[in-house]
């Protein structure tokens, strides 16, 4: 069995400085005062300031186990009871003991205090903890016996593993925080390219809105604009036809009908889209006859094709294939374009019927 006792020297004013000084460097030994009960009256009257008269009273001496500034910072001192040598090897073994004595390295008494006159056995070991109000480097070994490592060296390795652990710990976390920040910081930057270049090949894009307002990135076509505001859009239809440019604008013209090409360099040219041709014929029973000879001067038939047909003293009659009879005056050879194809209507122009939208380019300002 081993049993554990813990004693505090408390108040500055019971250490002079010098004192002080020699109990965080001097002390190496220890010696115990006892006697074989536990009311002995010499110790229990013993003048602890006459230190000859501790001699009689000496059952044991060592050294101590360690000296170190406990987690705290006050200056600990360990004694092993189980490593003593002296009068408490021979005879009964049994002691109680009644004062500490703790020595420097020529064994002279540095301090003397008392104990609860703990019986010390043969059998029984035990560790006497000493403090001192004085303070040092928490966990600080300033002492010890072995070249083992002593408790207090155990925890303040172990605190230092805990502490480094943690502030690994930490910093791996803190690592994969900065990992995950740069991850989505690379996301957002692909994303962001990947928006852009979307955004840049749009660029030049033609559209039609039926809006009140033309929409955000596009402007309306036939609008003088700043070539610095514009620069993406100006950089792609620079030089090309139809565009109209000063020192600091330019200009897309505007256009009424869009055709597609599979040629970079028709971009922007003006195409004017011919009509169908417009035919016909007209001739008499025997062949073809002109508008102006024998048609009029007395053919006594004729027959028409495509656009042309004839009227008699301008009445319709036959309209296109057929004959007629021109043996009467008021001949009248007309014209039907309509006869030769069907874009053409009874009415004053041949554009079909159309709603109006606004004509933008996507410019994306810079």
């Amino acid at each position: 069995m081993e049993s554990k006792k813990t004693l505090t020297l408390s108040g500055d004013k019971l250490l002079s400085e010098a004192m002080k000084e020699a109990l965080k460097t001097g002390v190496k030994n220890f010696s115990l005062l006892g006697a074989k009960t536990s009311n002995d009256e010499t110790l229990l009257n013993l003048d602890t300031t006459n230190i000859e008269g501790f001699t009689p009273h000496i059952v044991a001496t060592s050294q101590l186990e360690a000296g170190f500034y406990d987690e705290n910072g006050i200056l600990t001192y360990t004694l092993d009871l189980a490593k003593l040598s002296g009068d408490f090897d021979t005879s009964d073994k049994e002691r109680y003991i009644y004062y500490i004595n703790l020595l420097d390295n020529d064994n002279n008494v540095l301090i003397t205090f008392p104990t609860s006159r703990v019986l010390l056995s043969q059998n029984i070991g035990g560790i006497f903890t000493i403090k001192f109000p004085i303070s040092g480097t928490k966990n600080e070994v300033v002492f010890k016996r072995d070249e083992y490592i002593v408790r207090t060296e155990f925890e303040s390795l172990k605190a230092k593993v805990l502490e480094n652990e943690n502030l690994l710990n930490a910093t791996i976390l803190e690592v994969n925080n900065k990992i995950n920040q740069i991850n989505t910081t690379i996301a957002t930057l692909v994303t962001t390219l990947k928006l852009q270049s979307l955004i840049d090949n749009r660029v030049g894009e033609l559209a039609y809105f039926a809006a009140k307002e033309v929409p955000k990135g596009y402007y309306l076509v036939g609008t003088l604009v700043k070539k610095a505001k514009y620069a993406k859009l100006y950089a792609k239809v620079q030089g090309l036809s139809n565009v109209t440019e000063s020192d600091d604008n330019f200009m897309i013209n505007n256009f009424t009908y869009v055709k597609g090409t599979n040629s970079t360099s028709d971009v922007l040219q003006t195409q004017t889209q011919a009509l169908p041709n417009i035919r016909g014929k007209a001739w008499s029973g025997s062949g073809n006859i002109s508008v102006n000879s024998s048609f009029f001067g007395g053919e006594t038939s004729a027959n028409t094709e495509g656009v042309f047909f004839a009227t008699n003293n301008f009445q319709s009659t036959n309209r296109g294939a057929g004959s007629f009879n021109a043996q009467t005056n008021n001949h009248q050879l007309n014209i039907d374009a309509s006869r030769a194809s069907n874009i053409y209507k009874d009415n004053s122009g041949v554009e079909l019927q159309a709603f109006k939208l606004l004509t933008c380019i996507f410019a994306d300002p810079s």
